[in-house]
């Protein structure tokens, strides 16, 4: 199991846009991804999953990545908030 925990630092960075493109970057991966904020989580493979947590500026959210692959996941995790935070 791999971890990576982060603060949300953009205003509006869980939108619709950016929730499609997490979930398909995830979807490229076997391991299973897990997104948790507080005592709520979701799927990080599916749009609604991600979006009902409403990660909002200054939440602070974790990505789980358990499986063949999780090394590799959490580096496009990490990637991908570089890229679109």
């Amino acid at each position: 199991m791999k971890k990576l925990s982060f603060t949300i630092t953009d205003p509006i960075w869980m939108h619709p846009g950016t929730a499609t493109l997490f979930t398909e970057r995830m979807r490229a991966f076997s391991s299973d991804i897990t997104v948790t904020k507080g005592d709520d989580s979701g799927n990080g493979k599916e749009f609604f999953g991600v979006m009902k947590l409403k990660n909002l500026k200054g939440d602070i959210t974790t990505v789980k990545a358990v499986g063949p692959d999780e090394d590799k996941a959490i580096k496009a995790v990490k990637q991908f908030f570089d890229e679109n935070m």
